[in-house]
Order: structure tokens, then C-alpha cells, then sequence
């Protein structure tokens, strides 16, 4: 069992093995920020955390034919505060998807609607931003999946497809979001914008 977010016990997740190679922007945006931490040769990564329950991050760079690995034990200072972050941002978006593809209803519906509130901050709304790091263009094979079937999708799990879908510009699925906004679910055309 594992402790859910308002502190009730759920039943512990299915460990998954994911793979993905981040887009160029991305990657360009990683590179930027190894960059400041000198390829990891920078200092300030050492030290015992400061801070009870502190995460673990052990890190190996491979660059020009040499190794080289650290260990973060909690929070740190820049340079390595920013990898720390985009790196949970990384970390953040792959358990989102862990949980929209694979577990069942609440769970998954929470990760579609948590995507969908990232969209609505990014055009302005109440919503926080996105964590440094977490790739919306990561969600559209799904996202396109479940607009594409919008006949046996849930609302909870639709809306936020068509935001994320029609934010990022994915016209080869113009169609199917027209489609799915036009069946008799009032919840998607309204909060299609």
C-alpha cells in the first residue's frame, strides 16, 4: 500500500520501465543547463542533504569518451538547483503518463485532468505552469488515441485531449476533435478554448 496524496492508503503502483528520447528543444534546453553545472564537474553537488526524506539523485554523464558520476543527496544550490528541477519535471511527466496509460479510472483521469490545467496556465488561466522540464508534446500519441475513439472516452479524459490537442497546433487530428466536440457531450464544447 502506498499513501495517496490526501493521505489514504491506495494499493502500490506496477513498477514500469519507459523509454524516450527527448525532442530537440528539450534536449537543447538540458544540454544548456549541464552546461552550468560544467558537465557535472561543477561543486555544490556534494554534502548530506539538509532536509528530512531528501531525494536521492545519482547521475553519470558520459561526454568525449569519459565518465562522469555524482550523487545529490536533497536540495542543492545552483548551478545544480536547476537540473535538480528539470529533472523532476522529466520525472513528473513520465509518472504522468505511467498513470494515464496505465492505471484505471481515478487515477488516470487525475493525470488527464492535471495536462489539461498545464494547458488552460499556458493560455493564461489560474492554473499553474508546467514543471521546468515536463514536454506537452510527450502526451499527443495518447491524446490522439483518445480523440480518435472520443465514442467510448470519458469527458474527464476527452476535455483535456482536446485542449492539449488543440493548443499544440495537431491538425492531422482536426477532424476527430470536431468530431468528438460535436456528439452530445456539452462538457467538451464548452471548455474546448
Amino acid at each position: 500500500m502506498r499513501e495517496g496524496r490526501l493521505g489514504a492508503l491506495s494499493p502500490a503502483l506496477d513498477p514500469a520501465y519507459q523509454g524516450h528520447t527527448l525532442r530537440p528543444e528539450t534536449l537543447r534546453q538540458f544540454e544548456e543547463i549541464l552546461k552550468k553545472t560544467e558537465w557535472l564537474a561543477a561543486p555544490g553537488f556534494a554534502g548530506p542533504p539538509t532536509h528530512m526524506h531528501a531525494t536521492h539523485y545519482a547521475l553519470s554523464l558520459k561526454r568525449k569518451g569519459n565518465l562522469r558520476a555524482i550523487t545529490i543527496e536533497g536540495s542543492k544550490e545552483e548551478p545544480y538547483k536547476s537540473l535538480q528541477t528539470f529533472i523532476h519535471g522529466i520525472a513528473h511527466q513520465e509518472y504522468l503518463i505511467y498513470c494515464i496509460e496505465r492505471l484505471p479510472g481515478k487515477e488516470s483521469h487525475n493525470a488527464c485532468r492535471e495536462v489539461g490545467q498545464y494547458v488552460q496556465a499556458l493560455r493564461g488561466d489560474k492554473y499553474g505552469r508546467p514543471p521546468v522540464g515536463l514536454d506537452l508534446h510527450r502526451f499527443v500519441p495518447h491524446f490522439e488515441r483518445l480523440v480518435r475513439t472520443s465514442f467510448s472516452q470519458q469527458p474527464e479524459e476527452l476535455v483535456p485531449a482536446v485542449r492539449l490537442l488543440g493548443y499544440l497546433h495537431c491538425e492531422a487530428d482536426r477532424e476527430y476533435i470536431v468530431g468528438a466536440c460535436q456528439r452530445p457531450r456539452p462538457q467538451c464544447a464548452q471548455r474546448r478554448g
